[in-house]
């Protein structure tokens, strides 16, 4: 019997569902140090950010999201004006 193979961590996962008019992407990113990569790359019109329960302190957290992590959805967000997805 084969046991089930490791999937990359760096793996993104993209699924077409409701008839092929969406898609969605996972992606394995508990630190949300991909966030931007996946905005860039997939451009999607809906976005959930889960983190699990990977715990790093409050004070790093907070400064990466307002560092990192907020500006990337800010630029998102102003090209879905742009592009009409708004």
């Amino acid at each position: 019997v084969a046991l089930p193979r490791a999937r990359p961590k760096d793996a993104v996962r993209v699924s077409k569902i409701c008839n092929g008019t969406s898609t969605l992407i996972g992606k394995r990113d508990f630190l949300l140090d991909q966030v931007d990569r996946v905005l860039n790359d997939y451009h999607p019109d809906i976005m959930i950010l889960n983190r699990g329960a990977h715990y790093v302190p409050d004070s790093q957290l907070i400064m990466h999201l307002i560092s990192n992590v907020i500006p990337n959805i800010k630029n998102w967000q102003d090209r879905c004006v742009l592009d009409k997805k708004d």
